[in-house]
């Protein structure tokens, strides 16, 4: 009875229903779209933090590096003639 007063609820069509679908698919879509704000992506473009921006590329260092054998190891290849950075 208390249904019957407040009246029953219609069936949408198939045609309305999917357009509601997909009208909330895109609003949620829009919704998420930018994780920034424009001040953000401003800012990130000033510092080269946007993803259009390619990094510098990594620097070789110019230091010297350790030398894996010992100077007793390194006099003992040299005697034999074997002295690797010769080649």
């Amino acid at each position: 009875m208390l249904a019957h007063m407040l009246g029953r609820r219609k069936k949408k069509d198939p045609v309305e229903k999917a357009a509601e679908i997909i009208a909330k698919h895109h609003a949620k879509k829009d919704r998420n779209a930018g994780l920034f704000t424009e001040l953000q992506e401003e800012k990130r473009r000033q510092l080269g933090l946007h993803p259009t921006l390619r990094p510098d590329p990594k620097e070789v260092r110019a230091e010297k590096t350790k030398d894996p054998l010992t100077k007793r190891q390194r006099a003992f290849l040299e005697e034999l003639g074997l002295n690797p950075k010769e080649k």
